[in-house]
């Protein structure tokens, strides 16, 4: 999927998770670590070179990146976060969010025509369904709706997590729709 779409959806997972304990954070956090995944295009000096389909969607898609650089980002925040006072959220949470933020991006790109690597470094080969275009306004407009209303309802609050659950489920069912959809034509 596009950046912009895996961000999204790494907000509205930041939100469930942590939103409750560090508000708007939790979005931008989220929003940043969905992103994160795709700085593996940098790996390669050619966007055209057979190098970029080699390595984008590896080591930075494996369902091992999210749970191994998330600790280090979740040590980073929690230290930062009680050193500054801004939150008394747990070491768990904070691990949590950010492995889910960083797993689900892989997820999210397995869902399309082009799949990803799912099990880099044990393995090669890319796993996908033909569920979603690579980009998907429809997907990405269901997260943004959820968050920005999220946003009004007041981030911290119960309402704001219930508003994003219901568009990340929503939008789960919009992929099961479309991969319905595909394996029937």
């Amino acid at each position: 999927m596009d950046p912009l779409t895996q961000g999204v959806l790494g907000a509205a997972v930041g939100q469930v998770v942590a939103g409750r304990h560090i508000g708007k954070a939790a979005m931008a956090l989220g929003f940043v670590g969905g992103i994160l995944p795709d700085l593996d295009v940098y790996l390669v000096s050619d966007a055209s070179s057979i190098d970029y389909w080699r390595y984008h969607r590896g080591i930075t898609h494996s369902l091992f990146f999210g749970p191994v650089i998330g600790l280090g980002f979740a040590l980073i925040c929690y230290g930062l976060w009680r050193w500054r006072g801004w939150s008394d959220m747990s070491f768990l949470r904070w691990y949590a969010m950010w492995v889910m933020v960083l797993v689900t991006h892989p997820l999210l790109d397995a869902v399309t025509h082009w799949g990803t690597k799912l099990l880099t470094p044990l393995s090669e080969a890319r796993f996908g369904v033909s569920a979603v275009p690579v980009i998907d306004p429809i997907y990405t407009t269901i997260l943004a709706i959820g968050l920005i209303w999220a946003i009004f309802a007041g981030a911290r609050s119960v309402r704001a997590r219930s508003i994003v659950t219901a568009a990340l489920l929503f939008s789960t069912a919009y992929i099961g729709f479309g991969w319905l959809q595909n394996e029937r034509a």
